[in-house]
């Protein structure tokens, strides 16, 4: 919101985690703050808004799981949220979740549809909000990281001036922009040499050397990203592949034009969060890993935010 040069108040937020709280108080300052929304007390206890932004937990939904679902209490935050929201009437919600809602479990995706949908006025037969939902990419949205998202966006009718249109995107950055720059006295050769600690992750990385060199590609001056930390070794060429919340707890991915793992620093950026504009300093570089893996990209929450808000009467030019 400060991005688009919205005035808001923060008046409530929700985190389970004790560091992520303490976070979110020092940086945004909320009126209340709760550690668990699946309660009555959360529910009632939370002010009417004009305006719900919420990422409920995606390992139940996520296709790299192992489907859990619904079964999974984590999957039953959205239904707490589907309380509030039908308790608070909000005029604007953005969901966030990953695709395989769509994918694994669009039953349950439709079930959080039609609950929205249900939601009717005050003594009028029209359902309350319009809904809708797409898959988009941040790497569509100015951000070196291929995250795709599931994005539901829903609005009261009476608060609606013109009908919503998704942001098109197509804005497309190098990874390396946003890296740190390698040391001068760090040499070529002391870069293709380099490798994880951890054998396992070692060879993962040797395994993608050796392919990239037999395809002509030379790893030092081409940016490839690995997936040193999982067992596959997957990689990307300048660009992050989907961050996780274990995988930025346990320090990102492997850079061969480096020679290292990638910084804090460079995973917020890729996440779209400028650094100097936030105090992390009561975070663990593992807690900030998570964190960031957790996160909503900035920049493609910004492009919905203004596109949604302008469809409305919130919008400020």
């Amino acid at each position: 919101m400060h991005r688009l040069g919205q005035k808001f108040t923060l008046l409530s937020s929700c985190d389970v985690a004790p560091a992520m709280r303490a976070f979110c108080e020092m940086n945004h300052a909320p009126k209340t703050v709760f550690h668990d929304c699946c309660t009555d007390e959360w529910v009632k206890g939370v002010p009417a808004a004009d305006l719900l932004v919420a990422g409920f937990p995606c390992q139940p939904f996520s296709v790299a799981g192992v489907h859990g679902g619904e079964l999974d209490p984590r999957g039953t935050v959205i239904w707490w949220l589907l309380k509030w929201i039908r308790r608070a009437q909000p005029a604007c919600v953005l969901l966030e979740n990953v695709p395989g809602l769509v994918s694994c479990h669009p039953e349950t995706l439709l079930n959080i549809l039609e609950a929205l949908q249900s939601i009717r006025l005050p003594g009028a037969g029209r359902s309350r909000y319009s809904v809708r939902w797409k898959i988009l990419n941040s790497a569509d949205f100015g951000l070196p990281q291929n995250r795709r998202r599931l994005y539901i966006v829903a609005a009261r009718p009476d608060v609606v001036r013109w009908p919503f249109r998704w942001p098109e995107g197509g804005r497309e950055v190098s990874l390396t922009s946003v890296l740190e720059a390698a040391p001068r006295t760090t040499t070529r050769q002391q870069i293709a040499a380099a490798r994880p600690r951890a054998q396992r992750a070692a060879r993962l990385v040797e395994n993608v050397v050796r392919l990239l060199t037999a395809a002509g590609v030379d790893p030092v001056r081409a940016c490839a990203v690995i997936d040193a930390g999982g067992t596959k070794g997957c990689w990307n060429l300048d660009r992050l592949p989907c961050l996780t919340a274990s995988r930025g707890s346990t320090g990102g991915f492997w850079l061969t034009n480096r020679g290292r793992f990638t910084t804090s620093l460079e995973l917020m950026r890729c996440q779209g969060f400028k650094p100097c504009e936030m105090d992390t300093s009561m975070l663990s570089a593992r807690q900030l890993g998570r964190a960031l893996g957790n996160a909503m990209s900035v920049d493609v929450v910004a492009a919905l935010l203004k596109r949604l808000l302008q469809s409305t009467n919130f919008w400020r030019p």
